[in-house]
């Protein structure tokens, strides 16, 4: 039976580690006398060979893939979980050392792409001021050519200015 990979369970309260833990009880059909999270209608197993079942499941899963997991024993991936990325980089020597292993061979790579282009955070800001303040990029347009049109007034009333023709209205 194959289940559908995108479904996920949407309860915050639902553990998906005990999901699989008693996905793999039910299917030995006992769990271990120390076992005390395991749900109390699973006996305790008395045979040798089924604790070597329960331990080669246990054992096995952690190198199994989610889809694999998912597959097998029913349970649905949570829909909420926390995710730790690795930042940073090494430092020095130490004898202690934290090893990462990777358990899926699938890689996902993500890209960090701006959602906010400068021509739209200068049309976001046009418009705010354009709303609030009666503002407009045309009104600092006006406000060059008014400064254009006052020094061609300033430089038509110099003295002198007559010898020198000056093209335009």
């Amino acid at each position: 039976e194959h289940f559908d990979l995108n479904n996920c369970n949407e309860d915050p309260d639902y553990n998906f580690q005990l999901c699989v833990r008693n996905s793999v009880l039910r299917k030995v059909g006992c769990r271990s006398p120390w076992d005390s999270i395991a749900s109390e209608d699973l006996s305790v197993c008395t045979e040798i060979t089924d604790l070597m079942t329960l331990h080669w499941h246990y054992a096995i899963l952690p190198s199994e893939e989610l889809d694999e997991i998912i597959n097998t024993t029913g349970c649905l991936k949570p829909c909420h979980y926390k995710k730790y990325n690795l930042l940073g980089e090494e430092r020095g020597s130490s004898k202690h050392r934290v090893t990462l292993q990777f358990v899926k061979e699938e890689v996902l790579i993500k890209m960090e792409l701006p959602s906010y282009s400068g021509l739209s955070l200068l049309a976001d800001i046009g418009g705010t001021l354009g709303m609030f303040l009666g503002f407009s990029f045309l009104m600092v347009w006006d406000g060059v050519e008014a400064v254009m049109m006052k020094i061609r007034q300033v430089w038509r009333a110099r003295p002198g200015a007559d010898a020198l023709k000056i093209n335009g209205p």
